[in-house]
Parts: structure tokens; C-alpha cells; sequence
């Protein structure tokens, strides 16, 4: 099974043009990126991970210790305290 993160591509998200950059950077070569419309959750950067079987999406990673919690929940499949403290609750499970 492929591994897939949702990169929101929203204004406020794209205005962070330099996490942007990070973020995607911070994603490793083997994990399939789509990009997908505004969330409403315009913190920038945002992101959506599959976890157990649901997307669980993430704000405000801008920092470099985001970027390395992400790289690792997505090696790992697991996600850590530093990358649990960004998840958006009412998005859970959703897509827009």
C-alpha cells in the first residue's frame, strides 16, 4: 500500500511559502503528496495523515521539530507528542 499525505493549498497556507518548502521537504520520497483545496483551517502550513484508517490533519507546522515529528510518523506510522499537540479535532475524518 501506498503511503499518502493531503497538502492544503489553500491562500493562507500557500502565504507560508518558506514552511511550505520545508514541509514538502520534510516528506520522505516514498510517500505520495496530493495537494487538496482549503481546509478551513488556515494556520498554515496544513496537512492530512492517514491514521488508522482515517485522515487526522495538522496545523501550524512551521517549526523544525514539526517537520522532524512528521518525518518520523510517517516512517513509523505512529504519531508522536510533538506532532499530536498540531491535530485539528474537527477535522478528523474529514475532507473537504
Amino acid at each position: 500500500m501506498t503511503k499518502k499525505v493531503l497538502v492544503c493549498t489553500g491562500r493562507s497556507c500557500r502565504k507560508r511559502k518558506a514552511a511550505q518548502r520545508r514541509l514538502e521537504a520534510a516528506i520522505p520520497a516514498d510517500v505520495a503528496v496530493k495537494e487538496v483545496r482549503c481546509q478551513n483551517i488556515c494556520s498554515g502550513p496544513v496537512i492530512g495523515i492517514p491514521v488508522d484508517g482515517r485522515w487526522e490533519w495538522y496545523k501550524k507546522l512551521r517549526k523544525e521539530r514539526h517537520f522532524d515529528a512528521l518525518e518520523r510518523s510517517l516512517t513509523d506510522g505512529e504519531v508522536d507528542d510533538v506532532l499530536a499537540a498540531r491535530r485539528v479535532k474537527k477535522r478528523s475524518g474529514k475532507l473537504r
